[in-house]
């Protein structure tokens, strides 16, 4: 049986953040996608909420 193990992504992030420069580079990129995908999801709750506002007048 697997057991899984804790993660300290904040140990991870620094050690990664002291390597390539591509490696700092990634981590940026990495967060601006997330970033955009919350506002992603934000964007599409309203349209959703949207269309059954509508649909109930």
């Amino acid at each position: 049986m697997n057991h899984l193990e804790t993660v300290n992504f904040d140990i991870l992030l620094w050690q990664l953040q002291l390597g390539d420069q591509e490696l700092r580079h990634f981590n940026s990129l990495v967060t601006l996608h997330l970033n955009n995908l919350t506002q992603l999801g934000i964007l599409n709750d309203v349209a959703v909420t949207g269309k059954i506002l509508l649909q109930n007048l």
